[in-house]
């Protein structure tokens, strides 16, 4: 069940930050949603302890989501901003 949480929460964030930076191109928003899925899926998966098929921690939720914003803002910064 976590798993899916943080790859569906990631995912989310992804695309709220499409929205914010008012992105229009589709390969763009996937990418994001690719992101902030991968991001928050890597953190929540550290912060439980590699176990992601139990039940869900709020701690670890979290964390992925930390992470997920942090991936995000740093792409933005590295390839979007220059542009």
């Amino acid at each position: 069940m976590a798993l899916l949480a943080f790859i569906v929460w990631g995912a989310l964030l992804g695309w709220a930050a499409s929205i914010v930076e008012r992105e229009e191109q589709a390969g763009a928003i996937r990418l994001r949603l690719l992101i902030g899925a991968l991001a928050a899926l890597i953190g929540g998966v550290f912060t439980s302890g590699g176990g992601v098929l139990g039940a869900l921690e709020w701690s670890a939720l979290g964390v992925g989501t930390i992470t997920a914003v942090v991936a995000l803002t740093a792409y933005w910064f590295v390839f979007v901003r220059r542009t």
